[in-house]
């Protein structure tokens, strides 16, 4: 039986064979990397959440220290992360 092997578009468009993984790679490092402002994912917290676990802004390359946790009351009014401000 044959393994099927699906077409690489990028390759067919004349791109170079590693540039998907370049685009996938600058994806992640925006999302999850780049400017805790403007580009990073962010969760918002309400009045109704529970508790809150912050591992940081360099939660991946920082190995994911826990740097608060608590309700989203005492975050605010301890104001030590950045989560909090």
């Amino acid at each position: 039986m044959q393994r099927y092997t699906p077409r690489d578009m990028f390759v067919e468009a004349g791109y170079g064979p590693s540039f998907a993984a370049q685009l996938i790679q600058n994806a992640y490092s925006k999302l999850f990397e780049g400017d805790p402002i403007y580009e990073r994912v962010r969760f918002g917290a309400s009045e109704d959440m529970s508790y809150i676990i912050d591992i940081g802004h360099d939660g991946g390359s920082g190995g994911g220290k826990v740097v608060f946790t608590g309700t989203p009351k005492e975050m605010i009014e301890r104001g030590e992360t950045i989560t909090a401000s």
